[in-house]
């Protein structure tokens, strides 16, 4: 039978085990408080990381090409990304980024689709860049997009533009004087196909026009620039001299 004493100590250990319940439980709130207040700038901060991740350079510039309709040049893509950096509070990390580092991401996810095998290349033609499919892919795309083979230009239209393309300026005398036969209707057809336009007026009695390629000529072949026809037959370029 317990005594009045056992009882009174008892009773005094519960008393402390509540109050130390009770501070234990006040800590644990205030520690709650803390983490949740802490959760919170934790949160904010991770969603800043995720915007930045991704809108990390390589995703910015890829996203910009496929946008835009034509090839677009490494100096676009920057001004593109800078003017939006330079907008009143607008917080960009990529506000001092040069043609370089865009040329530089744009050759990495050049590399990648090459590496991964997915049916479409990032490539430079025309003084820009643009994505295209792979020729292998053709027959397929084709027939999704059910559109006809595209039509092969005849021996004398691949020999008048070569002649124009290698000689531009040129005026159609010259053209034929070259190819000893007349080709008006020739190169009524390949500016029909926007392979080449007029460019001026010769200094020639008559002032004849002047033909040159035009930037559908360079996407039509893959060429980045006209002095890449020079790399394919110097000798070409070095008649017209």
């Amino acid at each position: 039978m317990k005594s009045k004493e056992q009882d009174a100590g008892e009773q005094q250990a519960d008393d402390v085990k509540v109050e130390d319940a009770g501070e234990q439980q006040a800590d644990n709130a205030k520690a709650e408080d803390k983490a949740k207040a802490g959760g919170k700038m934790n949160a904010a901060e991770e969603v800043l990381a995720s915007m930045a991740a991704a809108s990390s350079l390589r995703q910015v510039v890829g996203a910009l090409v496929f946008s835009n309709p034509a090839p677009i040049s490494a100096e676009a893509v920057r001004n593109a990304i800078r003017d939006r950096a330079l907008e009143p509070g607008e917080v960009n990390p990529f506000a001092k980024i040069t043609t370089r580092d865009v040329v530089a991401a744009l050759d990495e996810i050049a590399q990648d689709l090459h590496r991964l095998e997915l049916g479409i290349d990032l490539v430079e033609v025309s003084g820009g860049w643009r994505y295209q499919t792979q020729p292998g892919c053709g027959r397929w795309v084709r027939a999704l997009l059910k559109a006809d083979k595209p039509a092969r230009l005849s021996k004398s239209a691949l020999e008048t533009l070569a002649i124009i393309a290698y000689r531009q300026p040129i005026a159609r005398s010259e053209i034929e004087g070259i190819r000893g036969v007349a080709v008006d209707h020739v190169v009524r057809a390949l500016m029909e196909m926007h392979l080449i336009r007029t460019t001026g007026r010769s200094e020639l009695p008559g002032r004849p026009f002047l033909y040159g390629t035009t930037p559908l000529f360079l996407e039509h072949f893959g060429l980045k620039n006209l002095d890449e026809l020079a790399e394919l037959d110097p000798s070409l370029g070095a008649a017209k001299a």
